[in-house]
């Protein structure tokens, strides 16, 4: 491995982040990649049409993806691969009918997504991005949009009117999370600012915008520090590095013998409860429909399970030097060291000794360097799509991901290094023919 591809590998993922303000430029940046590499879009309402070796994919609500290639083999030797990743971040949404003028500025209520670190939205300018529901001749439409100026901002109170600030402040999301609009906008549309600002992106009558998925986002894209790690500090690492990594090790692996699936789910940070979450049919219903292309019985479906295994990849926890005793003693991630491998007693994480062993394996073969992080047990872990994607399709999972610090932050820091082994350790699993499923 060479500086060149870390520095490669830096400037790819920070990009993709760059250009995904929310989970639906991520879908939208990752059906543009997967067309240019041929890939063939599929449309859930149609008929498919598969063939062995070509690679596909579908859509779901503009914000969950699936792309697949069929293996030569039978789906019932060999089973599947597949990695799967989710497109959100934690973010500030627009709340419907919230915009007033007070004390002669524009402010926009916002509504908590997901568990941001509160703190690092104040004093940060904000863009605006998601998608718009347009309504022309009696017929709605929905259109992406992402204006890359800022056009607002969370002021703080200055600390002579706040003095106990560094001691401690809870943001009231009611009231303390409200956008300052600092933009121009017609005194005719002043009761829609926003529908203003996005009919300008879109090329739209401001009055024909009726609603939509609006997010205020970080304006401040990725740092790429030209150190032997590729260190990246960068917005939305978790977990558009995940979904950067499952996109890049499926696009690299070689078609074969063994059906490779790569899965990209909206509303993680949410808890999955939607129909492009991980916690829906999306994924179980796709797979149905492919492998009924090889006419196997109801028995070779369940048969098919049983020999498959998926990768769930989202961010770790690298320990903190300035809060080390929040680790485990023995459950250390660093940045530059490797992928994790991420386990918990209660399930939080999919990972069992099987499917640890199967990525033990493959990194041993491919020289990908490996650690592994448990919480301290007075500290309950996070959670993936790892569990809920498991126990929906009943595949074996593992759960891995790069170490990052502050995650949920605005500013979240990790490195090209573990990226990059990362995508390997993916590539070889999609192309891997055993999976060492024998039960001794």
């Amino acid at each position: 491995m060479s500086r060149n591809e870390i520095f490669t590998t830096q400037e790819s993922l920070g990009k993709f982040i760059d250009s995904s303000p929310t989970m639906y430029q991520a879908e939208g940046n990752i059906s543009s990649l997967l067309q240019q590499a041929g890939a063939i879009p599929l449309a859930e309402d149609k008929s498919w049409k598969i063939e062995p070796g070509n690679t596909y994919w579908i859509s779901r609500e503009n914000s969950s993806l699936i792309a697949f290639r069929m293996g030569e083999s039978p789906v019932t030797e060999g089973g599947l691969r597949v990695a799967g990743a989710h497109t959100d971040s934690p973010m500030l949404k627009v709340k419907p009918n919230s915009q007033t003028r007070e004390k002669g500025y524009y402010l926009v209520s916002t509504e908590v997504y997901g568990g941001p670190i509160l703190s690092t939205w104040i004093d940060r300018e904000l863009v605006l991005a998601g998608v718009a529901k347009v309504r022309k001749s009696g017929k709605t439409t929905v259109v992406s949009f992402s204006i890359e100026s800022p056009v607002g901002i969370i002021p703080n109170l200055a600390i002579h009117l706040n003095r106990d600030v560094n001691k401690g402040f809870e943001y009231n999301a009611q009231d303390h999370l409200r956008v300052l609009l600092f933009t121009d906008v017609p005194e005719s549309y002043g009761k829609q600012p926003l529908e203003y600002l996005i009919s300008k992106e879109i090329s739209e009558d401001p009055n024909s915008i009726v609603g939509g998925d609006w997010f205020f986002s970080p304006f401040q894209g990725s740092t790429l520090v030209k150190d032997s790690i590729g260190t990246i500090f960068a917005p939305r690492i978790d977990n558009l590095a995940g979904c950067h990594s499952v996109l890049r090790g499926f696009l690299q692996a070689v078609p074969g013998d063994t059906t490779q699936i790569a899965v990209f789910y909206n509303h993680e940070e949410i808890g999955s409860g939607s129909i492009q979450g991980a916690n829906s049919q999306f994924f179980f219903h796709t797979v149905q429909r492919l492998i009924g292309y090889q006419n196997i019985t109801p028995e070779d479906f369940y048969i098919t399970l049983a020999r498959s295994m998926q990768i769930s990849v989202d961010a770790a926890h690298s320990v903190h030097p300035n809060f080390s005793g929040k680790f485990d003693p023995a459950y250390q991630p660093e940045l530059g060291k490797g992928p994790v491998i991420k386990q918990s007693a209660s399930q939080r994480y999919a990972t069992n000794p099987r499917t640890e062993g199967v990525v033990e394996d493959l990194s041993l073969l491919e020289d990908i360097p490996l650690q592994y992080t448990v919480n301290r047990s007075d500290i309950p872990s996070g959670t993936t799509i790892g569990p809920l994607s498991a126990t929906r399709s009943d595949i074996p999972t593992v759960d891995i991901g790069i170490p990052i610090f502050a995650m949920h932050s605005t500013r979240e820091t990790a490195c090209a290094y573990d990226q990059y082994h990362s995508i390997r350790l993916l590539q070889h699993f999609f192309e891997a023919t055993y999976l060492g499923n024998e039960r001794n």
